[in-house]
């Protein structure tokens, strides 16, 4: 097993104070770091439309839970949208960035609004529908994957809806702790789960993980639930066990954000834990009908234990066929 560097464990607690010396004057307010002034801007839904269709606006920073609402909760945002009804903004961080043409542009990264913008693009899709007075289905657009005729919006009303103004709070050039930190806050009132809260931070093991992945991403979508950031905690999960080959069951998120605060990932950890996935994919495309659903009642997909059990056993047998 590859040597582990260890740096001093971080505190435990929530906040950490820092205490005064003996120079300072105990009296005097020391105001917390201010982000830069906010700026309110009305853009309509045609305009956010045609950004959401571009790499100027995105919707997925790393740290961003995945897409949660249903199409019914989706369906009742776009009747709030139609009648009038206020809707939180959305908050941008607008950042200066040069694009592969050499032209710089501004980029909207979507700190808070992902669940509204995304129900906006499906509804003008034509993937979920609007309601009417009598709670008919009424629709922005055909789609290719349209069962039946539909009732089609009047044009009217489509032009109306595309001119319909969204407030947008957007900062200029936020870092990455900054919006990490803005986006913990607005989403006080909507509790992230364990794992959407380790997908909300950063470090080289978050990065490692969020590249295996995109990378091994057949193996999350195919073997486990990866619904609220649960694929990505367990592959953390099998970063840690790797380090800690003694560790039993399946950590928990405190003992995750413990292990990334506190273990270097060396060169060597990266590459003994690269091969392991690359040796479960090998086996998962190999033998596949190992892994289907053979008419299981319950639980479909490998549990976290089973997905950490069979990465154990591939680590411990590399060359077990």
């Amino acid at each position: 097993m590859p040597r582990v560097m260890t740096q001093a464990p971080e505190d435990d607690s929530e906040f950490e104070y820092e205490e005064f010396s003996e120079d300072d004057n105990q009296d005097t307010w020391r105001p917390l770091d201010k982000l830069c002034e906010m700026h309110w801007q009305r853009r309509c839904i045609g305009d956010l439309c045609d950004m959401m269709n571009t790499p100027w606006l995105d919707l997925n920073p790393e740290y961003q839970r995945d897409l949660v609402w249903g199409p019914e909760r989706m369906t009742k945002l776009i009747n709030s949208l139609m009648a009038g009804y206020y809707v939180p903004p959305i908050i941008f961080n607008v950042k200066r960035v040069t694009g592969d043409d050499g032209i710089e542009r501004f980029q909207r990264i979507s700190i808070d609004g992902k669940q509204r913008l995304s129900s906006i693009r499906s509804f003008v899709a034509g993937e979920i529908p609007c309601l009417d007075r009598k709670n008919r289905k009424w629709w922005f657009t055909n789609c290719p994957t349209a069962k039946g005729p539909r009732h089609i919006l009047p044009d009217k009303f489509r032009r109306d809806f595309l001119k319909t103004v969204v407030l947008c709070a957007e900062y200029s050039n936020l870092d990455r702790v900054q919006e990490e930190d803005l986006f913990s806050r607005v989403q006080l009132g909507v509790p992230l789960s364990a794992a959407e809260k380790l997908r909300a931070t950063t470090g080289p093991w978050q990065q490692f993980a969020v590249e295996l992945q995109g990378h091994f991403s057949d193996l999350f979508t195919g073997l486990v639930d990866d619904k609220r950031g649960k694929g990505f905690q367990i592959i953390l999960s099998v970063f840690y066990h790797v380090v800690h080959p003694n560790a039993s069951g399946v950590c928990d998120a405190r003992q995750i954000g413990k292990f990334c605060n506190s273990v270097t990932l060396t060169p060597e950890l990266h590459e003994v834990i690269t091969g392991i996935f690359m040796r479960y994919q090998e086996v998962y495309h190999r033998k596949p009908i190992t892994f289907k659903d053979p008419g299981y009642l319950h639980c479909k997909k490998f549990s976290p234990l089973e997905f950490l059990a069979v990465s154990r056993h591939t680590g411990d047998s590399p060359h077990a066929s």
